[in-house]
């Protein structure tokens, strides 16, 4: 499970450009495909929802959007993630 994965640089976030932009390997995610899932909100404002679509279409991973759910932070309502440990519990 990837939640608002990213390989891109984000304009609000130079620093961490060193640890993103060039530096992950969608060959091997993408050898994960079958067995792997994206977690994204359509209003992430951190990480675009189309920089991690983007992050998606490259490695071949299905999509699971959840509608308004920013960044999946505290402030943003998510102190559990019952979509995620559900995705999570389809996979066993």
């Amino acid at each position: 499970m990837l939640v608002s994965p990213f390989a891109e640089k984000l304009p609000n976030l130079p620093q961490l450009d060193e640890f993103s932009y060039g530096k992950v390997d969608i060959a091997k995610v993408k050898s994960y495909a079958d067995t792997c899932k994206i977690i994204v909100s359509d209003n992430d404002t951190i990480v675009s929802p189309e920089a991690t679509r983007r992050f998606a279409a490259a490695a071949g991973v299905a999509v699971y959007e959840i509608k308004s759910g920013g960044h999946f932070l505290a402030e943003d309502g998510y102190t559990t993630f019952p979509a995620l440990a559900r995705e999570v519990a389809a996979l066993e």
